[in-house]
């Protein structure tokens, strides 16, 4: 990988994650169903890390659309303190319900807990997150037909290079590392 490249990626990295959530949806989706068909998962499917995130993947599946929207959301969003621990909400009564029962929306619907998601390592994540992308539309919402990227989605993807699958690999890694 040339400094360009790597530039590049630091730079969409950066881009990234300066993104609010739903653009940061938006960006992982185009990626992973850029090369969904190319690119076989990451990690080997019979470790424990692999079962992890497909039992991760699953739960989310078992959700209606805008349940699964809002439990990526909160995937993509988890807040972690310097000894990657998840900060509770700052209101008691909720970050009781947090840690009891994950966290829920304003309707009272329990979402996923982060917990699985935030005790993977680097690759589980990746893997899950492909196989998010393979879900794309089938088992997990997809991306309306009519979705048009915004300017900074497609400086991201620009600067990624998703036709070189290994910049690719390379951005998300990096973007997961930063997540941990």
């Amino acid at each position: 990988m040339t400094a360009t490249n790597i530039n590049n990626l630091e730079t969409a990295v950066s881009k990234f994650q300066a993104l609010d959530v739903d653009d940061k949806l938006a960006t992982l989706a185009s990626l992973y169903s850029e090369v969904s068909d190319e690119v076989a998962p990451i990690s080997n499917q019979n470790t424990a890390e692999s079962q992890d995130s497909a039992n991760l993947v699953k739960q989310i599946q078992q959700l209606n659309s805008e349940e699964q929207i809002v439990a990526l959301r909160d995937l993509l969003s988890t807040n972690h303190n310097s000894q990657g621990e998840v900060a509770l909400d700052e209101h008691p009564t909720q970050a009781l319900l947090e840690v009891v029962q994950g966290s829920s929306d304003d309707s009272g619907n329990t979402k996923i807990s982060n917990n699985s998601y935030i005790a993977m390592n680097d690759d589980a994540k990746l893997s899950f997150w492909f196989q998010i992308g393979q879900n794309l539309g089938k088992s997990v919402v997809g991306v309306p037909a009519d979705h048009k990227p915004n300017e900074r989605v497609i400086e991201v993807l620009d600067l990624v290079n998703s036709d070189n699958v290994e910049n690719l690999i390379a951005f998300l890694k990096k973007l997961f590392r930063k997540f941990s």
